[in-house]
């Protein structure tokens, strides 16, 4: 079951692999270690079709077409040389001599009846359970017992490696793009050729990692070892200048303190009517998403006999504009937008919140704006500071990120990739997160929450659900 060198592999490629860290990397690492109820690692649940041949998904195969898309892949292939930030003294990126598929893709089976909330149920406590950081920092399970037939891969990769919008496309390597061919790494290129648009994104470099060439700690790898660990500590004060610029968000019921259970929900809406919603009243698809999350929280709080106002969302974006250093790589920092929770009319909420993200896309806002054109620091230094914000209570309500995917569909061992959940991370006094993918003519919402501050997440799904249907009406 070891990553041992296939035929095709470049010989001495190993040696690549040894590298420090980023000075972000360190800071993830930094944070979730200090603080026991951060679980850093990006999910993802992907449901396939039965196989069409009436048999069961094998787990022998979907390791060994596993092991073969980790020849060349230097970044999955490797661990870190201690498990923890010890002040100035640093962990560094090692290749892993026992790399074992056998651990990192494991297998699963649902309890019965392998029903929605039995899987609901199953992918909570999964994605509670951190990372092992003694081994490569991702792992996937192989998941039995859905119901109709249905099977999914499930897994996890920590934040120190990827961010949202490079994490799906690592994924996406992993998997086919054809049904009944296991790709190989020159149909893998032509693929990331096709995807030239997401570049400015800043995705692209990333993909090309994730197929063979050698996947760079971020955007300031470049820095060297010994600058690290005073970029580390020197984020610790531009952070608490960062955050004095900010005014605190509202107080909600959402922002007590967090555990370290989780639950999931999920939300599909059809493309389409999404589309007719932007085409109908403005704006883009993920506009769309987000207003629909804003009604759906409106419920939540209506249903808690709470008055909420606005809320205020930490929104990943590329930081490209503000520091040109940022065009490739682990990219993102939060920006802050806020929701018209109290706005009661669909139509009139859909446009606020159309309106404060277009200006979000076109600069940002007057405050974020303001702190990224008056930093005076290296792009490195404020990433990091960016990075201690995402995690500080009372700046923030909740998380919503967009998350970017392929423009194609998925299959593993011959079966199509129906549908995709992705859940991102919930921070300390941040007790919910909501993500979106778009994939195949459908938006999939991923819901997370503490399980004891939003026991109730239910109704916050219902709620979307339902702001997805008020929209759709206006928009026909």
């Amino acid at each position: 079951m070891r990553c041992r060198r296939l035929p095709g592999q470049v010989p001495g490629g190993e040696s690549t692999m040894r590298s420090h860290l980023s000075p972000l990397d360190a800071v993830f690492l930094e944070l979730e270690q200090d603080d026991p109820t951060l679980q850093l690692h990006f999910s993802w649940v992907a449901i396939f079709d039965p196989l069409s041949n009436g048999e069961r998904p094998s787990l022998e195969r979907l390791r060994d077409q596993v092991r073969r898309r980790l020849v060349g892949n230097a970044a999955l292939r490797r661990r870190l040389s201690m498990p923890e930030v010890q002040g100035d003294a640093l962990p560094i990126w090692l290749p892993d001599p026992d790399c074992d598929v056998g651990l990192q893709v494991r297998y699963a089976h649902l309890p019965e009846p392998g029903g929605e909330s039995e899987l609901m149920a199953w992918i909570g406590d999964y994605v509670s359970q951190r990372l092992d950081r003694s081994r490569p920092l991702w792992e996937a399970t192989l998941l039995e017992g859905l119901e109709g037939g249905y099977w999914a891969i499930v897994g996890k990769i920590h934040q120190c490696m990827v961010d949202g919008v490079s994490g799906p496309y690592v994924v996406a390597s992993l998997l086919d793009f054809q049904p009944d061919t296991e790709v190989d790494m020159a149909a893998l290129g032509a693929m990331i050729d096709a995807m030239g648009s997401e570049v400015d994104n800043g995705v692209l470099w990333r993909v090309r990692g994730a197929v063979g060439e050698e996947l760079s700690g971020g955007v300031d790898a470049g820095v060297l070892p010994s600058k690290v660990a005073a970029i580390v500590s020197r984020s610790r004060e531009r952070f608490e200048a960062f955050r004095g610029e900010l005014p605190a968000a509202p107080a909600t019921s959402l922002n007590g303190p967090t555990g370290i259970r989780r639950q999931v929900a999920t939300v599909e809406m059809p493309l389409a009517k999404a589309k007719a919603v932007s085409r109908s009243l403005g704006g883009r698809p993920d506009d769309v998403a987000l207003a629909a999350t804003a009604g759906g929280l409106r419920k939540l709080f209506a249903s808690r006999g709470e008055e909420v106002e606005r809320v205020r969302v930490a929104v990943p974006v590329s930081m490209r504009r503000a520091r040109e250093s940022f065009a490739f790589g682990n990219a993102v920092a939060p920006l802050f937008i806020d929701l018209p929770i109290a706005e009661p009319d669909p139509v009139r909420r859909y446009r606020q919140v159309a309106e404060t993200v277009a200006e979000l896309r076109s600069g940002g806002t007057e405050e974020t704006e303001a702190l990224l054109e008056t930093a005076d620091a290296p792009a490195p230094l404020i990433q990091c500071a960016y990075a201690r914000l995402a995690f500080t209570p009372g700046l923030f309500n909740l998380t919503a990120a967009s998350i970017p995917t392929t423009p194609f569909p998925l299959y593993a061992l011959g079966a199509k990739l129906r549908r995709g959940i992705p859940l991102g991370s919930i921070f300390s006094g941040h007790n919910l997160g909501v993500a979106a993918i778009i994939y195949d003519e459908s938006v999939h919402f991923g819901l997370i929450a503490d399980a004891d501050a939003v026991p109730d997440l239910d109704v916050l799904r219902t709620g979307i659900e339902e702001a997805v249907t008020e929209l759709a009406t206006v928009a026909v």
